[in-house]
Formats: structure tokens, sequence, C-alpha cells
């Protein structure tokens, strides 16, 4: 998952695979604005077949956590937005 996820944020955002971390947010990807942010949640509900709630949506301020929310969706559970990691 984290490879097709990356390869989602990458033609999104317009950057390499490998410059994508789990570290990369709005701060530090120059075309993350609210648009691409859109653009973004569009191209993983494509891709991954599912659909996120807008608090889901806001808590996506990072890689980290577009993933910790998508891999909870596609576990079939209620995905976190209180910030906290998976263990």
């Amino acid at each position: 998952m984290e490879e097709r996820l990356k390869q989602v944020l990458s033609d999104v955002f317009e950057m390499e695979v490998e410059e994508i971390t789990s570290d990369s947010s709005p701060e530090n990807v120059a075309l993350w604005d609210s648009l691409h942010h859109l653009k973004m949640v569009a191209a993983i509900e494509t891709v991954f077949q599912v659909k996120f709630t807008m608090k889901e949506i806001r808590s996506m301020t990072t890689v980290a956590r577009v993933s910790d929310v998508l891999e909870h969706h596609l576990d079939g559970n209620r995905p976190r937005t209180d910030g906290a990691r998976s263990a």
C-alpha cells in the first residue's frame, strides 16, 4: 500500500516518488496547497476505492497521517482522527 500511495502522491504533487517521506507536508511540498490537497484526497479515494469524512480529510497534514487514515480504511476500521498512529 505504501508504494502505491507514494505513486499517487507523486502524481498529484508532481514529485519523484523518492522525494516523498512520511514527514512530507504542506510546509515542505511546494504544490501541497488547498487545491492539491483536495486533488490528493480524490485520487486516493479513486485508486483505493475508499471514502473519507471531512474530519479525516482535515486530519491529513502529513504523508504519515494520510497513510494512517488510509490504512485504517483498508483494514475495515474506523480511522483515527486524533493524530495518533496505529501500533
